[in-house]
């Protein structure tokens, strides 16, 4: 078998979230599901992870793995149904929030994640992959 090109349906073993480093899990979601699919519109879809009926705990700074058992797919999404409500940050720990607080005042939730790496045969297959949000929430 001949190297993993872009477009080809891969093995995912896991995929791991990276809590955003600015605040502790500030940002993580606090319900949510990771899938996989090998149509862009998700069609058909494996579930990888589905914390959409139960509060995910606050990792803190803790990168969580989430195992994909069988999971085959070209693409991975993950879906947050619920924010989790801002912390509060001391800014004078913080202090580049002390300069973006009133941007960030207008909504008592946020979201936000340092890094997703999808795992396949030890190696995260989403480097240099393209990345897409939502056009209206993203």
């Amino acid at each position: 078998m001949g190297a993993n090109r872009p477009g080809d349906e891969l093995s995912i073993d896991a995929v791991k979230l990276y809590p955003s480093s600015k605040a502790l899990g500030a940002g993580f979601p606090l319900r949510f599901r990771i899938e996989c699919s090998d149509d862009p519109a998700f069609q058909a879809r494996q579930v990888i992870a589905d914390w959409s009926k139960a509060d995910f705990p606050d990792p803190y700074d803790n990168i969580l793995r989430f195992q994909a058992g069988k999971a085959k797919g070209r693409y991975v999404r993950l879906t947050v149904t619920r924010l989790r409500g801002k912390m509060s940050i001391r800014t004078e720990t913080w202090p580049a929030f002390s300069k973006s607080r009133d941007a960030t005042a207008q909504s008592p939730y946020s979201f936000a994640l340092a890094k997703i790496e999808i795992l396949s045969g030890g190696a995260d297959i989403g480097v240099h992959r393209p990345v897409a949000v939502d056009p209206e929430l993203g």
